[in-house]
This record gives C-alpha cells, structure tokens and sequence, in this order.
C-alpha cells in the first residue's frame, strides 16, 4: 500500500494544475538536475531530456490503483487517481518524469541508481523513505 493515502481524490483539475507546475519545475532546474546526476553517478557530465520528459508529464494519465503513487514506461507516465495531497501529486510527476531522461555517454542508469539520484534531489519517497 502506497503511503500518503489521504487528502483529496485524484481530478483531472487538479492533475492538470499540477502538470503545468511540474513542468515550469523542471523546466526551471533541468541543468541543477543534470548537475545532481552526475555527482551521483560519480561521472563527469549527465545530459536530461527535458523535451521528452515534458511529453511524459503533458500526456500523463489517470489509472486506478492504490499501491503507488505512479508508474512510468518511458513513455506514459501513470498516476493514481486515489487519495493525494496536491505536492505529492506534482512529486509524483516529476519523479516519473526523471526515470529514463538522465543520460550519460549514451548510458542508462538503473532504476536504483535513478532512486539515489532524485533523493538528493529531495524526493525522500525514491528510496522507500517517507
């Protein structure tokens, strides 16, 4: 069971509002992130699509489910459209977004990798946390 089940249900209101948030979030840090990544993987330079992350959290979609916040493919970004306070709900795209888009010299990281980078980000739920 995902933790942060309370607050109100999942609209597409809401989830619109905070798509554009998301967006102007990444849109605002794309280098920072590019920074954290690189010194997490301990590389020298980490290159963000921020285009495509952008298309994942545009086109993100409603599912029913309650034992995570979100999934991604990498290409569709899923959400929950159970109970979430409005800044999970925007971590939850942004997290989504980040998973698949940080490369470095063509290598992808893993997901556990991508967990350790987004918690120095500040997402304490990447790794288990909260």
């Amino acid at each position: 069971m995902r933790p942060g089940l309370s607050g109100p249900y999942l609209s597409r209101k809401l989830l619109n509002r905070a798509k554009r948030e998301s967006s102007d979030v990444i849109r605002e840090n794309n280098k920072y992130i590019e920074t954290v990544f690189a010194k997490t993987m301990n590389v020298s330079r980490c290159t963000f699509n921020l285009s495509h992350a952008l298309y994942m959290i545009e086109h993100a979609v409603l599912l029913h489910c309650d034992s995570a916040f979100g999934y991604c493919d990498g290409k569709t970004i899923w959400i929950s459209d159970g109970k979430m306070h409005y800044k999970n709900i925007v971590g939850t795209l942004i997290h989504e977004a980040l998973h698949g888009t940080v490369h470095t010299k063509g290598r992808e990281f893993t997901a556990d990798e991508e967990h350790c980078a987004m918690e120095r980000l500040g997402d304490w739920y990447a790794k288990g946390g909260g």
